[in-house]
């Protein structure tokens, strides 16, 4: 479900936010990313939030469930591992 200006609902696990392109993968790649660098301070970050906001349009708030992180970091995985392969073919 998507929640408009609304904390109280939350993503389905299976949901396809094809308006939000790719920025909850870029939104899941800046968890990991700090993550691993506030690892020693204990932070663990396992949800999200993603507002997307348009001039004179009410925003649209995203809540991101740790089950839907997990979904897209393995996405991200699959990337980065794409990304690698490709490289070394090209270079």
């Amino acid at each position: 479900m998507v929640g408009r200006g609304s904390l109280n609902k939350s993503l389905p696990r299976n949901f396809e936010p094809i308006h939000l392109y790719e920025h909850p993968l870029q939104l899941t790649a800046y968890i990991g990313a700090a993550n691993e660098y506030y690892q020693d301070y204990g932070i663990q970050l396992k949800h999200a939030l993603l507002v997307v906001a348009i001039p004179e349009m009410p925003a649209e708030v995203f809540w991101f469930e740790s089950a839907v992180i997990k979904d897209y970091w393995e996405q991200w995985e699959k990337r980065v591992a794409e990304y690698w392969e490709r490289r070394s073919v090209w270079g």
